[in-house]
């Protein structure tokens, strides 16, 4: 592809008005459920997890997503308005 496409492609990109649809977000939701069971699961997570905590303190950049987290945006997504016609 050309310079000019990619620059096109970017710019679609920020301009787009995207609505996310009911389904999409349950999908999303859903590998995001997956993803902390299997971040629940796994010994080395929690060893990591010190370690940030350890290293960088208490800063907002290195939260672990978690439960309370993950229902806090979805239903923040679906209670979205939407620009009826």
């Amino acid at each position: 592809m050309l310079i000019l496409d990619w620059v096109q492609l970017v710019y679609q990109l920020f301009t787009t008005n995207v609505e996310p649809r009911e389904e999409e977000v349950k999908i999303v939701m859903q590998m995001a459920e997956e993803a902390i069971y299997a971040q629940e699961r796994d010994p080395y997570t929690a060893f990591a997890n010190r370690v940030r905590e350890i290293n960088y303190g208490n800063s907002y950049f290195f939260k672990v997503l978690n439960w309370a987290k993950l229902y806090s945006v979805f239903f923040l997504v679906i209670s979205y308005p939407r620009n009826l016609p």
